[in-house]
């Protein structure tokens, strides 16, 4: 499940990469090869200059041949001279098969349940003919004009580039950050195309679910699966595996490895172990110091003990950033006479919410979705045209998105939320969404009494302030 060298060379090229290729040989014959490459880095808290075997950040497993035992013995010499001769903090090697390295195993391993054999799980249908997958595929056929296209070999860079962007949208809804944010990532992503997979499950032109993956020999490895997450209630993921399985069948693979990460869905379907081994190896002080902080991190107790001390004292600053919420609450009452703005736009589904943000380059986060699934009542409301939001803001008919609603006004619309992006601030934006909003069926909006800007936007619209400030304890 490894790559090559040559496809290691090839992506070293696509990265710019010198790589230092360490061979050994017995006579004409090759006995030994790794690939390294040296940077300087941040490790286990501590910057270092490290030397380790080279993947690209691409492969989920590190390259490296020795014949027999005595040739992956001389290698290792070999790796540690060339590094201290760089004068290097570290050695490392991870995430190496441990097939690769001969006996006697000097490094430290690790097994994982993290393989499909469809050999020794019932074959392929163990995963699609499930009750709970069939329902998913079901029920994603009725959302459109359903249908799967797959590809093996030299991908459509087209495709590449779609993948790239849904990816970038997908970990930005978890408030994280694609790795598609560097500008070499669709080359590394095409670089030697002979093993490489792309599986995309459609309805009508839009991607509900797609993989990148590698084949090597009988095996796929789940490389990058990615969601859409318009489409969430259809479950893509499983929609997604089940089409992987059946195409994976069909092309007559044994299985699939579900690569690295410890995603909790993957358990579900795993039913064979992988085992790979890594070796640290300090070269100097701070290597030694650097090595020393991984093995307390990797002590499970220690890991427990640092996790939770983390969360109390999240959970301390969210109390006290609590007890210091104060706000003001301020009403207008709908008017007889309807106002108008060309501008205005009023959401009230997560799909549509979809639609709309993305022809913006708007990013949908998590929360969002929450919001729209736990509230049938909720409506994102914002200023826009047709590829820029100006402004937004949310409106409910719940009150407890707030402590201390004032009793009087329960029942009430409540607006909440407000946002204006900072390129479009101090140009009048904010003040005309909430006139338009007061004109149109009035509602109660809160806000912090230090808030001056805001305050005055809110009156400047028509809203009247209805109770003196309240701390939210």
């Amino acid at each position: 499940m490894c790559p090559d060298f040559d496809e290691l060379l090839a992506l070293a090229e696509v990265e710019g990469v010198k790589l230092h290729d360490i061979r050994l040989y017995r006579g004409d014959r090759l006995a030994a090869r790794a690939l390294m490459h040296s940077e300087t880095r941040r490790h286990h808290g501590i910057t270092l200059k490290v030397f380790e075997l080279y993947n690209g950040k691409l492969h989920d497993y590190s390259k490296i041949y020795a014949v027999d035992a005595d040739a992956f013995k001389s290698l290792w010499r070999k790796m540690i001279l060339e590094a201290k001769a760089m004068k290097c903090d570290m050695i490392c090697a991870d995430n190496v098969l441990v097939e690769s390295v001969p006996e006697p195993r000097v490094w430290r391993t690790r097994r994982e349940q993290k393989i499909f054999d469809a050999e020794a799980g019932g074959g392929w249908a163990s995963i699609y003919g499930r009750k709970s997958m069939k329902r998913f595929v079901k029920e994603a056929r009725r959302a459109g004009q359903y249908h799967v296209e797959a590809e093996t070999g030299a991908l459509e860079r087209e495709h590449i580039v779609h993948l790239g962007e849904l990816h970038k949208r997908r970990w930005g809804f978890e408030g994280s950050s694609s790795p598609f944010v560097h500008e070499k990532r669709v080359e590394e992503y095409l670089n030697h195309p002979s093993n490489k997979h792309y599986l995309r499950v459609m309805v009508g032109d839009e991607i509900i679910a797609c993989h990148y993956g590698m084949i090597y020999g009988d095996m796929l490895l789940w490389h990058t699966p990615v969601i859409n997450p318009k489409y969430l209630k259809l479950s893509p993921l499983r929609v997604l595996l089940a089409e992987t399985a059946a195409y994976c069948e069909k092309c007559g693979l044994r299985g699939m490895d579900f690569g690295l990460g410890d995603e909790s869905y993957k358990d579900a379907y795993c039913n064979a172990c992988r085992e790979t081994c890594y070796c640290e190896r300090p070269l100097s002080m701070r290597g030694f110091a650097a090595k020393v902080i991984g093995l307390a991190f990797a002590n499970r107790y220690i890991r427990g003990v640092a996790a939770a001390l983390i969360e109390l004292v999240r959970k301390i600053r969210a109390r006290l950033a609590g007890m210091k919420e104060c706000w003001e609450f301020y009403m207008a009452e709908s008017k007889a006479e309807k106002s108008h703005d060309q501008l205005f736009n009023r959401i009230d589904s997560w799909e549509k919410f979809c639609d709309f943000t993305c022809k913006r380059d708007f990013q949908i986060l998590k929360w969002q979705y929450e919001r729209f699934k736990n509230d049938d009542t909720v409506h994102f409301v914002c200023l826009a045209d047709g590829n820029n939001i100006y402004t937004y803001g949310w409106e409910t008919m719940r009150t407890d998105v707030v402590k201390n609603f004032p009793d009087a006004v329960k029942g009430s619309l409540v607006l909440y939320d407000f946002c204006t992006p900072e390129q479009y601030r101090n140009q009048g934006w904010y003040t005309r969404l909430l006139r338009h909003l007061a004109n149109n069926g009035g509602g109660v909006i809160y806000v912090n009494p230090s808030n001056i800007p805001s305050k005055k936007a809110i009156c400047a619209a028509g809203f009247k302030r209805i109770s003196p400030p309240m701390v939210c304890a």
